[in-house]
């Protein structure tokens, strides 16, 4: 099977090799390679201060023609010491998740919060806070449906939700990001897995009074469905754990461009389907060069052709955009513990 990933970024453009250049690898499914995580700052790898050099992270932007990987291998195809690399400094005003200078530099003097938002029932519509936050991830879940994933690390955000619970998925989030994993609790398995692992301390989910800031939303919904966070209130509680680091990680940037990637072809939307409950598109915005968020507001049957909306945000009282949308297909195997085989 394949899994859809979308990803949604604010920032520039990325940045598009030239000439183009074709990977392709084989997945070595049976041997997964760990994400690491470092709770404490390692001024060893930092990556303000000291130059990068470009091709470190992105060899793509200074190699030609096609390339081809097998036997899981990478090639190498480029030489130690190029020629005319460029090489980057990052300011320390500088979000490395969004290219951009921060509004507010002291927001970048922590960890970064990864929050899980519902997307389903439908009725928990608009969601809250997802215009904030500098990348969300969409990922499949169960039954057909998403859920989303969201980092905040340059803004704040007073409601953000509702949350939800977690899965094994979100590990790999919280240690890209170096971030605490904020979700309401999750299936025992995933739970205590969570528990047992290096994350332990940087996991945030509901408890008694008001640290860590979770909150009960003002509207009809119930209650369940209905749990917020206030991540403006989160490091001042979070001060109080002192067993926990809480200081600016080091975060490296993503390389970014204003330049559009090169195309023969113009694409003025990117329709996902994940199944005829859950399905949407993003429609190019060219007076804005960003992109907006339709969703489904039913679900498909043989008598009922799709029908969208534009996915809203409560909070700010938005539409929903993004700078950049990145789909990934992803090789991945479904397990059931109902099925004598896999699916």
């Amino acid at each position: 099977m394949l899994l859809m990933l979308t990803i949604i970024t604010g920032g520039c453009s990325s940045p598009t090799p030239e000439p183009e250049l074709n990977v392709l690898i084989t997945p070595d499914l049976s041997n997964p390679t760990p994400t690491p995580f470092q709770p404490k700052n390692d001024s060893n790898h930092s990556p303000y201060g000291d130059p990068v050099v470009a091709s470190t992270f992105l060899p793509s932007l200074f190699t030609s023609g096609t390339l081809t990987a097998e036997d899981n291998l990478l090639p190498t195809p480029f030489p130690s010491g190029y020629q005319g690399m460029p090489v980057f400094i990052l300011s320390t005003n500088t979000n490395p998740l969004t290219g951009l200078t921060a509004t507010d530099p002291k927001l970048l003097e922590r960890r970064p919060l990864a929050i899980k938002i519902t997307q389903f029932p439908r009725y928990t519509r608009p969601q809250s806070g997802l215009t904030l936050a500098d990348v969300v991830y969409e990922y499949y879940i169960e039954d057909g449906l998403t859920r989303f994933i969201a980092i905040f690390y340059g803004n704040d955000a007073a409601q953000v939700g509702p949350v939800r619970s977690g899965r094994f998925f979100d590990e790999h989030i919280a240690r890209m990001y170096q971030a605490f994993l904020v979700f309401k609790y999750a299936d025992p398995r995933v739970y205590d897995y969570l528990k047992e692992s290096d994350l332990s301390d940087y996991l945030i989910v509901p408890g008694r009074g008001s640290c860590p800031p979770f909150f009960i939303g003002e509207s009809d919904r119930d209650t369940y469905n209905n749990i917020f966070f206030n991540s403006t209130k989160f490091n001042e509680c979070i001060a109080k754990r002192s067993s926990v680091d809480n200081v600016r990680p080091p975060l490296h940037s993503s390389f970014f461009s204003t330049l559009p990637p090169k195309s023969d072809q113009i694409a003025e939307r990117i329709y996902t389907k994940y199944s005829v409950y859950d399905y949407n598109y993003w429609e190019y915005l060219p007076g804005e060069n960003r992109y907006q968020r339709y969703q489904e507001i039913d679900s498909l049957t043989n008598d009922k052709n799709s029908s969208f909306a534009p996915l809203y945000d409560g909070l700010t009282n938005s539409h929903v955009k993004a700078d950049n949308v990145v789909v990934l297909f992803v090789q991945h195997r479904f397990e059931s513990q109902f099925h004598k085989e896999d699916q």
